[in-house]
């Protein structure tokens, strides 16, 4: 191509809950994952049911702040619960497909991740995700 074309695609939500979290605490269904350090535990209003993949437990998330938090649990329906080791205010932006300074998290990333295809995540994505197209 005459070209280079760059990834612009981003999906972002705010933190709605904030709280402190002990190493061994569960989180999520079944309260099968455990935390393995104290930190913070993030809870963020992207599930399932807005097409981020269930199966994303671990996965990296970029946090407003410059920390990077992980996916702690399965995604819920609605809700993601993110680990990070700094307290972050409710508000916070968190990224979980897209650019925070210098660090990144592409759509390829999450697509390989949980074992899925960019179409078949692209196309899962809910009509009641916000969408805001940039010229």
């Amino acid at each position: 191509m005459p070209f280079e074309l760059e990834p612009v695609l981003e999906l972002t939500a705010e933190v709605i809950f904030s709280k402190p979290i002990k190493a061994g605490e569960a989180v999520g269904y079944g309260a099968d994952y455990r935390v393995s350090r104290d930190g913070w535990l993030l809870t963020i209003p992207i599930g399932h049911s807005d097409g981020y993949p269930f199966n994303a437990d671990g996965m990296r998330v970029l946090i407003a702040d410059g920390q990077v938090g992980h996916i702690a649990g399965g995604v819920a329906m609605d809700q993601t619960m993110i680990f990070v080791d700094k307290p972050v205010n409710v508000g916070v932006q968190v990224t979980l497909i897209g650019k925070v300074g210098i660090q990144s998290v592409s759509l390829s990333d999450l697509a390989q991740y949980s074992d899925a295809s960019i179409v078949a995540l692209m196309n899962n994505f809910a009509p009641r995700l916000q969408r805001i197209i940039v010229p």
